[in-house]
């Protein structure tokens, strides 16, 4: 039988234990998730509120159970406010702009259209027969559909905000899925220090500290991670909302919500919907308007290329070029989620090889200085 050499075995045990927290992931997140959910968010709003309820407690000389009482209050208002007035807004924004497609008269786009093809007629009859005819024929077919596809739109999203009113439907779920979640961050919160006593007494303690330095380096990294993309995501989100305003953007605050939604991605980002919107307006005569939203774009590029690697790698104590072959890395493999699975895995590894759960690759540093 061969012997492996002791530094083959340690990088063969990193490997599995590696594979194994990948796996764990991958299964955590396909299959348990589900049943998990509730109480994952309660002990992310317990963490989340930990610091006011400590305030309470100790400025105002108030009893814990109190403190947290109030401090779930203060939080359920604050999200609640939030998420309601996005919801109205949706909708109402929805809604008149689906009235507006419906209402709409092609006729004078079409029109425009047909000066610029005679406009080009000469360009047009010098290409080659084929190409000509397959041109002419599209052109014949489509031009006239654009009323057709107006009125799909428009169908479309009467039918989303129609499916936004429904959700009152899914309302018993939605309750006993947020009472769940709230009574569990209540009696987390409230209970703290008797769970961790429990946990501690029958762990051993070589065991617990590991355990407990892994929870407190995933709950800064997970905590950070998410802050770092809410936090992105709300300036562009602010960028994208005062550039619409400015442009004179009608239903400002949904466009601004739909495109930092896809800027999250990052095949498609925001100029997935800018670079566009500027060319069909420097096409239809509309030049400092179509100006205007190429500026806006490289605004928010440069600011989001600038910001992004070093919120997120700050927040969850990652080096920005880590973070960032991770996000990559993530996309190739999982796709769009694997560029929030690729920190998240690298977090978790992180955290198991500070706690010693993984084999230490840390040697003196061979570069002198």
């Amino acid at each position: 039988m061969v012997k492996l050499k002791a530094k083959t075995q340690r990088i063969l045990k990193w490997l599995g234990l590696v594979l194994l927290i990948i796996a764990a992931i991958f299964l955590f997140f396909t299959k348990l998730i589900k049943y998990v959910a509730p109480f994952l968010l309660a002990f992310l709003i317990m963490v989340s509120i930990e610091k006011p309820v400590d305030f309470i407690q100790k400025r105002l000389k108030l009893p814990r159970s109190i403190a947290v009482a109030v401090s779930l209050l203060f939080f359920v208002a604050l999200v609640g406010g939030i998420l309601v007035f996005t919801f109205y807004k949706l909708i109402n924004e929805l809604w008149r702009l689906a009235l507006e497609i419906a209402r709409m008269d092609f006729n004078p786009i079409i029109e425009y259209f047909q000066s610029l093809f005679e406009k080009g007629q000469d360009l047009f009859f010098s290409l080659p027969e084929s190409l000509a005819t397959t041109i002419e024929q599209t052109w014949e077919m489509n031009i006239p559909k654009l009323t057709q596809l107006a009125s799909e739109i428009s169908s479309r999203l009467m039918n989303i905000v129609m499916g936004m009113i429904d959700f009152v439907k899914f309302l018993p779920d939605v309750l006993v899925f947020i009472i769940v979640m709230m009574v569990s961050a209540y009696f987390m919160s409230r209970d703290r220090r008797q769970i961790s006593e429990y946990l501690s007494e029958r762990i051993p303690d070589k065991w617990f500290n590991k355990i407990r330095n892994l929870r407190d380096d995933m709950i800064g990294a997970f905590a950070g991670f998410i802050k770092a993309q809410i936090l992105l995501m709300g300036i562009t989100f602010l960028e994208l909302l005062i550039g619409y305003q400015i442009l004179g953007v009608e239903y400002a605050f949904f466009f601004a919500l739909i495109t930092a939604i896809i800027d999250i991605l990052p095949i498609l980002g925001t100029g997935t919907v800018l670079i566009p919107t500027a060319i069909v307006h420097m096409v239809t005569g509309n030049i400092p308007r179509g100006l205007g939203f190429l500026c806006l774009y490289f605004i928010i590029f440069v600011i989001r290329q600038i910001l992004e690697p070093r919120v997120v790698g700050q927040s969850i104590g990652l080096h920005p070029l880590v973070t960032l072959m991770s996000m990559y890395i993530g996309l190739r493999i999982l796709g769009v989620a694997g560029m929030f699975l690729g920190p998240i895995i690298v977090i978790l590894i992180k955290a198991f090889n500070k706690a010693d759960l993984l084999p230490s690759w840390k040697t003196e540093s061979k570069i002198k200085s």
